[in-house]
């Protein structure tokens, strides 16, 4: 299976669309299980490419240190 950009872009989108609840779980399982080092060995830097695409939601700063 080739892993394309239009893949990621799905999957990207797929989870955007899940609640906060059901995201904090799959960032839990990419980043903290022991089935997460396994699959990183397995798949070796197509994992890790999917471990960033779900990482934490950067905090919105707002008053004078908000992004313009």
């Amino acid at each position: 299976m080739e892993i394309t950009e239009e893949f990621f872009n799905e999957i990207q989108k797929r989870y955007k669309e899940l609640p906060e609840e059901q995201k904090v779980v799959i960032r839990e399982f990419l980043h903290n299980s022991e089935a997460s080092q396994i699959f990183r060995g397995v798949f070796g830097p197509q994992y890790d490419e999917v471990v960033r695409m779900v990482h934490k939601p950067e905090k919105t700063t707002t008053g004078l240190g908000a992004p313009v």
